[in-house]
């Protein structure tokens, strides 16, 4: 493999909730179902797809919770709603049509979105190619390094590097899991130490580098009144890393080699289109490279 072959990962859950809140709920297709999330996914690839030119590319679903993170803490995600029911039904669509487009979809049932990114762009950039992600995600931003960089959606044509994460979070990629664990993550409902907020947790990361070495050197955190709140929370910390810090082995996943990007299925891809009213997203080059 070489710098030619480039990987573009999509989180797609993350492209339809921010689609489901922008795009107006009032776009239906001619039979009544609701297709504001549908539109607004697929320009947000065809963007991404526009801005980098990938060779290879998959849409990434989430599977659901592994039952260890399950195991480990029940809590996990907990407080979260569940999904609307116009969004969970244009899901299946979006699920239907990129195979279509020419683009592969990749679901592990019992694993996380971002699990299944994680040992996708590992794979491919252990053998040489440039990956991308797209994502708001924060806790995949642990993934960027050399071969490896993040997009945000609502930025398309920019391409984060480990120095711009580091700018961006005040701690290196690979440092965000023992960020997350100092500090908490309210969005998936994992508690962090009492008391220690972003500022702490950066000067700590900077200082130690580890929440091992810091563990280490626990008599010697500043401020002292949080000394006793770190020993306290020593095995919860240990279990928030074990739930930010991605897996990169998930199996049974398509090798990222079979990603490439496909001609579009004609005509099934405009009758697809027609059937939902979204003639606008129609019209597309008949080569997979200039969408």
């Amino acid at each position: 493999m070489s710098d030619l072959d480039l990987l573009l990962l999509v989180d797609a859950h993350h492209l339809a909730y921010r689609a489901f809140h922008a795009v107006p709920v009032s776009l239906r297709a001619p039979n009544g179902m609701p297709t504001g999330v549908v539109l607004g996914v697929v320009r947000s690839v065809r963007a991404l797809r526009q801005s980098w030119n990938p060779t290879h590319m998959a849409i990434v679903w989430d599977g659901g919770i592994p039952e260890e993170r399950r195991k480990l803490f029940p809590d996990y995600k907990a407080q979260r709603p569940p999904m609307p029911d116009a969004l969970g039904a244009q899901l299946e669509l979006l699920s239907q049509f990129f195979p279509l487009e020419g683009i592969s979809c990749v679901r592990k049932d019992g694993e996380e979105s971002d699990d299944v990114i994680a040992t996708l762009a590992h794979a491919a950039a252990n053998d040489g190619a440039q990956v991308l992600f797209a994502s708001g995600d924060k806790d995949l931003l642990q993934l960027v390094r050399d071969r490896i960089r993040a997009v945000r959606p609502d930025k398309p044509a920019a391409g984060w590097t480990a120095e711009d994460v580091r700018n961006h979070i005040g701690v290196r990629p690979e440092q965000i899991p023992d960020f997350l664990a100092l500090i908490g993550d309210a969005v998936d409902h994992i508690p962090g130490v009492p008391g220690v907020g972003p500022k702490t947790a950066q000067r700590w990361l900077a200082q130690y580098g580890t929440i091992s070495e810091l563990l280490r050197h626990v008599d010697e955190l500043e401020p002292s009144r949080l000394r006793d709140r770190v020993r306290v929370a020593q095995d919860v910390l240990q279990r928030n890393l074990a739930l930010v810090r991605l897996r990169t082995c998930v199996e049974g996943l398509p090798p990222w080699r079979e990603l490439e990007l496909r001609n579009p299925v004609e005509p099934e891809r405009r009758e697809f289109l027609e059937k939902l009213g979204l003639k606008s997203l129609i019209l597309a080059p008949a080569s997979p490279m200039l969408l």
